[in-house]
């Protein structure tokens, strides 16, 4: 956790849960450093709730945190209004695993994004295709999605009635503005039974999307 914005991402995409982070001073009190992640090894914070940063890194910590007046709290937690304070490892708490893109996505081709079923926050890449395959229940968010990359959206799974070349694509998925977002809502099967959208993504930061010129361009896998 090296700066303010990378502690408000965490907040965000955990919507503000409790979470360890991989900072504990664990056989060295009031020496705070990271034993996981990008900065394994580096010390961030020296002392208690008096100490001060190392090398003017980053922090976070409650007022009054971190405590060295009990030596089973060496581990720091990501609390609900993202400060930080020292807690003992007794806790059961949830956990965000980082990862360098370069190892999960690759910087040409296609990557193929998808969360499943549910609500999820799905990361598009710059300079590589990424298509957003999208679950059967709606709830997901799609950040990063770049006309420039050919990036498209995947709802082939979700449609039963769709011809390519026959079916109008307006009658399967339509794109509606909601603030500076799209919401994704698809009829399953297209004017069958008379039209029933259900929204299951939303594509930050773009609106007025057209089926039609998505459909052209391949942004739309149908």
């Amino acid at each position: 956790m090296s700066s303010q914005e990378e502690n408000d991402f965490l907040s965000n995409i955990s919507g503000n849960s409790r979470l360890w982070l991989g900072g504990s001073d664990a056989g060295s009190e009031g020496m705070w450093s990271w034993r996981t992640g990008p900065e394994t090894g580096t010390q961030f914070w020296t002392g208690g709730a008096g100490g001060g940063a190392v090398g003017g890194l980053y922090s976070n910590w409650l007022a009054g945190d971190p405590s060295n007046g009990n030596a089973a709290w060496d581990y720091v937690e990501h609390r609900a209004d993202g400060t930080w304070w020292s807690n003992a490892n007794t806790q059961t708490l949830g956990y965000v695993i980082e990862w360098d893109g370069s190892d999960v996505l690759g910087t040409t081709g296609t990557n193929i994004i998808g969360g499943g079923d549910g609500g999820d926050e799905l990361y598009g890449y710059d300079g590589a295709r990424d298509i957003f395959d999208l679950g059967e229940t709606g709830g997901d968010a799609i950040y990063n999605f770049l006309a420039a990359d050919d990036d498209a959206i995947d709802i082939s799974d979700l449609l039963t009635g769709y011809t390519a070349g026959v079916s109008d694509i307006n009658d399967f998925v339509r794109f509606t503005n909601s603030g500076g977002d799209s919401l994704v809502q698809v009829d399953a099967n297209g004017a069958a039974g008379g039209a029933s959208f259900t929204t299951i993504a939303r594509i930050v930061g773009y609106n007025d999307l057209d089926a039609d010129a998505l459909l052209y361009n391949q942004s739309i896998i149908a």
